[in-house]
């Protein structure tokens, strides 16, 4: 449970970030999130997991965020200065997910 904390209090620099271009463009920071993932490349699609239907609808809200160059160079500066801490992306592409199957996984390593 402590190291949870120590991962939740360093990734608060990103976290924070993230709500300040949420409140600016009106949106959840989650929406931001989603819409920087959608903005990287076209063969990048989020996949993100939820059992309840306003969170589904709040995740469907990201495609209508417009992230200006600007908004991408911010967000892209912040990240690249915040160690991302916690062991869930810890290790080698699917490492940590015993439901990635080996199809996947060779996709991952060719695209790293």
């Amino acid at each position: 449970m402590q190291k949870r904390k120590e991962a939740l209090k360093a990734n608060k620099a990103l976290v924070d970030l993230l709500g300040s271009i949420a409140q600016r463009k009106k949106a959840t920071p989650a929406q931001i999130a989603l819409a920087w993932l959608l903005a990287q490349k076209p063969w990048i699609v989020p996949i993100p997991g939820t059992t309840k239907m306003s969170c589904l609808e709040e995740n469907i809200g990201a495609v209508s965020i417009q992230l200006t160059p600007e908004n991408l160079r911010e967000i892209d500066a912040a990240a690249s200065k915040i160690k991302v801490e916690g062991d869930r992306l810890s290790g080698t592409p699917g490492e940590n997910d015993r439901f990635v199957s080996d199809k996947t996984r060779r996709a991952q390593e060719e695209w790293a």
